[in-house]
């Protein structure tokens, strides 16, 4: 498994079900609180799946670069970035399947394999295509 770095630890913590275990022991708790703060747990969660779709992007231009000026590179590049893309598309689904469970209270939302996931993907990426930071 990869090294937490600055991305994973926070998103990992972002759907601990000690935080809502604290807000309903707090004095004036109401549903509505829990609501809102889940919603906004889904919310950064969401901006983070954007974040890496964005960094996925910006490896794909500087693949097509890749293409443009080093034909050869390009044909090895190109396979490990399918493969990561397919890893991606199939990480995004417990992705999006946390984000119900806990949106809704139908269970918990164990983050941490998913982020684990991504960040590995990530890693790859960022080794073999240049551009990415």
């Amino acid at each position: 498994m990869p090294a937490a770095d600055g991305h994973s630890v926070p998103m990992i913590r972002l759907f601990d079900e000690r935080d809502i275990e604290f807000l309903r022991a707090a004095p004036g708790y109401v549903a509505r609180i829990e609501t809102e703060f889940r919603r906004r747990c889904c919310r950064i969660f969401r901006g983070y799946l954007r974040s890496l779709k964005a960094e996925f992007l910006t490896a794909r231009v500087e693949l097509e670069t890749l293409r443009i000026e080093s034909p050869e590179d390009y044909q090895q590049l190109a396979l490990i970035e399918l493969r990561c893309r397919m890893r991606f598309a199939w990480a995004m689904i417990p992705a999006y399947l946390c984000l119900l469970l806990y949106r809704w209270g139908l269970g918990s939302a164990d983050l941490g394999p998913v982020v684990q996931r991504f960040e590995g993907i990530r890693g790859e990426m960022r080794r073999w295509i240049p551009g990415i930071s």
